[in-house]
């Protein structure tokens, strides 16, 4: 991290003018992609425009945190670097997320409340995802596959299991495949829950993770 650091503060005087932790994160997400050869492209499939994150990179536009947040989870920062969320609606998202990793019931009416107060004002496939996620995994029933697999290809339209190894996944994703390897496997059929779980074992050994 100091040598990631240094770099960041040589390449912060090429952009005097923008703010410190607005360039500390876009900085993060750009040295870090380059370091790991991951195009632009890669990174931001089915999260945002591969353009907009360009210029999100230069400091040209700001994206959403909680788009920022998955694509420094792609880099492997699956630890949430966000003190503060710039609006009441991702605030809330953020909590209801925590409740859902913590395996907590998150179903209470104000908490649904909040969620389609929040999606009726986005649109990214990435949040949209995340509430087919929570609705496919109650806790007192089993994953539902039909909605786990509608909720990957959201953000990967052309998903194969046999790919995984080969995607860089955020948190919702990675819970999602985990999810559908448990489906295949509760249904009986062993074989193709057997696969998301290989290609799911080679994603963790060679994909690295950050503190």
């Amino acid at each position: 991290m100091k040598g990631l650091k240094n770099q960041v503060s040589q390449e912060n005087k090429k952009y005097e003018k923008r703010t410190i932790i607005f360039t500390y994160i876009y900085d993060i997400i750009r040295i870090t992609r380059k370091e790991q050869n991951i195009t632009q492209k890669t990174l931001s499939h089915g999260l945002c425009k591969c353009s907009d994150l360009s210029r999100y990179e230069t400091g040209k536009i700001k994206l959403p945190l909680i788009i920022q947040e998955s694509l420094l989870e792609r880099l492997g920062y699956f630890d949430s670097i966000f003190t503060n969320w710039g609006s009441r609606p991702e605030a809330n998202l953020y909590n209801i997320r925590e409740h859902y990793y913590r395996g907590k019931n998150i179903y209470t009416n104000s908490l649904k409340s909040n969620i389609k107060e929040f999606y009726n004002k986005k649109e990214y496939a990435i949040i949209e995802q995340f509430r087919l996620l929570t609705e496919a995994n109650k806790i007192d029933s089993h994953p539902n596959k039909e909605k786990l697999l509608e909720a990957i290809h959201l953000t990967y339209r052309d998903f194969e299991p046999s790919k995984i190894h080969n995607l860089k996944l955020t948190k919702n994703e990675l819970e999602i495949l985990n999810l559908l390897a448990l489906s295949y496997l509760l249904e009986g059929d062993y074989k193709t829950g057997k696969l998301y779980l290989n290609e799911l074992i080679s994603f963790y050994k060679y994909n690295p993770f950050s503190a």
